[in-house]
């Protein structure tokens, strides 16, 4: 999921936040109620990064996708797989973090090298809205 594209919107990093944390809630309401009917729960991940990417209708007539392609949608994705890595269900990168700590609570990680990229990126878990 991405925001900004194809129409700017001033709060995107907001947006992807809250609907990262309502994604968060609903999956472990959804594991309650799975485990109260016996049944196996599943576990979420998010990863949240923001900058410039190529945005637009890929693929053939038969099967069209708009998607946003580039570093920053890798790192996004790297960010969500690192979940696991951690036990964390949300991550995201310094530029989330410097953009949206006025708004929502935070924890540092650290500094980490994704896979595929060269340079340290400081990676945040998202914890919650500020109390």
């Amino acid at each position: 999921v991405f925001w900004n594209a194809p129409n700017l919107q001033p709060d995107h990093v907001e947006r992807a936040c809250r609907a990262a944390l309502a994604g968060k809630l609903a999956s472990e309401r959804l594991n309650a109620q799975f485990e109260a009917e016996g049944l196996q729960s599943f576990f979420t991940r998010f990863g949240i990064h923001v900058g410039e990417a190529v945005v637009g209708n890929l693929g053939s007539a038969e099967r069209m996708n708009y998607t946003a392609l580039g570093s920053t949608a890798n790192l996004a994705s790297r960010l969500e797989g690192l979940n696991k890595e951690y036990g964390t269900a949300i991550l995201a990168s310094e530029d989330v973090y410097l953009r949206a700590q006025d708004c929502f609570r935070f924890k540092d990680i650290g500094s980490v090298i994704v896979k595929g990229m060269t340079k340290a990126t400081r990676i945040y878990e998202l914890i919650g809205a500020p109390a």
